[in-house]
């Protein structure tokens, strides 16, 4: 049995490490040697449990374990009494709250080099985007469906309007707005395609249509965020 009481364990190799009491999660990583296992109170990475300050294991949650594409990052969103805090490397990026979307609290860029999503700063009710420990709000209202093209240099959202209308935003500034075929973009109606547009299927009071929103060589991460530093693990 193991000590925590879990009667559950990890072995990687010959090593074996006691398990969480609800170890919902491991993940191995795309690259390398690299697993993790996430669950109530705590997180494994390559047998080493980690540890927050001001984080009781009895009330906390570790969820949506990810490792970057590359496997030099991971990733996982920290719940407790406070909210939901993004863990980046180990390092909770604690300024900024995360907002889930649809059950997708963060993303990494293609490319490895970025990290973003949806988030408030702490205490305060002020919807925006975070990227590589970077704020910019979003105004009212949550935003949805976040997406880096293959890239990584740019970044598309969309905030609902009025009724089932949708205002579309590449790197910040508004481009398309449109009515969405369901409450929401359904699959297959928001893709991005391997050459960076993004493909849309919005609806008018006759006909579906289909746009291809390609981003303007002037903007990106960097001009949304006065220079995009690249990923970073921040406190």
């Amino acid at each position: 049995m193991a000590a925590n009481g879990s009667g559950q364990f990890l072995v990687i190799g010959d090593q074996e490490t006691d398990l969480p009491l609800k170890a919902d999660e491991t993940v191995i990583g795309p690259v390398g040697s690299h697993v993790a296992t996430a669950g109530q109170g705590m997180v494994i990475i390559d047998g080493k449990i980690l540890s927050f300050p001001n984080i009781s294991p009895t009330t906390s949650h570790a969820n949506y374990l990810k490792f970057s594409p590359d496997g030099s990052h991971f990733a996982f969103a920290l719940t407790d009494r406070g909210g939901v805090t993004l863990v980046l490397d180990g390092v909770a990026q604690s300024g900024y709250g995360v907002i889930t979307d649809n059950y997708v609290p963060f993303l990494f860029s293609q490319d490895s080099k970025h990290i973003a999503y949806f988030c408030r700063p702490a205490g305060l009710d002020q919807p925006g985007v975070c990227l590589d420990g970077k704020y910019v709000p979003t105004g009212p209202g949550q935003p949805t469906k976040l997406t880096f093209t293959p890239d990584g240099n740019h970044l598309f959202w969309a905030k609902r309007t009025i009724g089932s209308g949708f205002r579309l935003f590449a790197d910040g500034k508004p481009v398309l707005e449109g009515t969405a075929t369901s409450s929401g973009f359904a699959q297959g109606t928001w893709e991005m395609d391997p050459g960076g547009a993004l493909l849309v299927l919005l609806q008018d009071a006759t006909s579906l249509k289909r746009f291809s929103i390609t981003p303007s060589p002037e903007t990106s991460n960097a001009t949304l965020f006065g220079g995009a530093p690249g990923l970073a693990a921040k406190p």
